[in-house]
């Protein structure tokens, strides 16, 4: 994912009118802490992406939690208020959009678990110069799909991302999680490795992984690093780490707003 140090970073994009989903708005912000968004009103749909940290979200009466790894959705023609947490700012992109197919949008919750992957994609738009629209239109088409393809299967995989990506710092087994799931564990293992194309425990170290080079890039050392990702043992865990980035974690430096591998 490209994230960049502004504090704000958005692409004027040209409304092309491109049909089922036409974006117009995208941009990322990393929001300070007191930010407070005036009550607003739209006429077309807006996701929200919460890229990390948390804050509340408040449409129709109703107030909801949101964080890292979810999504909030802004309905045409509704009046939402929304902020972040002060102690733990979060960092948004977000994607305005119409379209023939847009209003399938309205039939969902206003809080939503969306596919990372597909909203990582959306960050090459940066790199492009007049086929932006086209290619988050694209996007959102794959989005969509995502979202109203769905059958039970894609549900058991979501499950089991989100308990990942929610207790990664704890020991977690693919027994405990398909006895959580209710599900035989061997059929889970197969249908989340033919959807994901990696296995369960791969995903589980993948999760670590990313966590913990955020970690050190943040100033965590090693050790403190190796814990805040349940590895007891920082010696595994450096050899983990180097297994997955090619570079032990002493190897990873922060200079300025960048952070990089060496």
């Amino acid at each position: 994912m490209k994230i960049h140090p502004e504090a704000k970073y958005v692409i004027p994009l040209e409304n092309k009118k491109l049909g089922a989903l036409n974006p117009f708005n995208f941009g990322e912000w990393n929001v300070d802490k007191n930010s407070l968004h005036n009550p607003r009103i739209i006429d077309y749909y807006l996701i929200h992406y919460i890229i990390s940290g948390k804050g509340i979200y408040i449409v129709n009466g109703h107030t909801y939690q949101v964080c890292e790894g979810q999504a909030f959705l802004i309905k045409p023609y509704e009046t939402v208020l929304y902020y972040t947490d002060d102690d733990n700012p979060w960092r948004y992109m977000w994607i305005g959009f119409d379209g023939s197919l847009a209003d399938d949008f309205g039939k969902l919750d206003y809080v939503l678990q969306l596919d990372f992957e597909i909203f990582d994609e959306m960050f090459q738009a940066y790199d492009l110069k007049t086929t932006q629209e086209e290619y988050l239109s694209s996007c959102l088409l794959k989005l969509y799909c995502s979202i109203f393809d769905k059958n039970k299967t894609d549900n058991y995989i979501a499950k089991v991302k989100n308990y990942v990506k929610t207790n990664y710092a704890n020991k977690i087994s693919v027994s405990e999680i398909s006895k959580l799931i209710s599900l035989d564990r061997s059929y889970l293992s197969r249908i989340f490795k033919e959807q994901t194309s990696y296995t369960i425990q791969e995903y589980i170290i993948r999760t670590r992984m990313v966590k913990a080079r955020h970690y050190i890039e943040k100033g965590y050392s090693v050790s403190e690093t190796a814990q805040l990702v349940s590895y007891s043992d920082q010696f595994a865990f450096s050899t983990a780490f180097k297994k997955y980035y090619g570079i032990s974690p002493s190897k990873v430096v922060t200079s300025g707003t960048h952070k990089y591998l060496i």
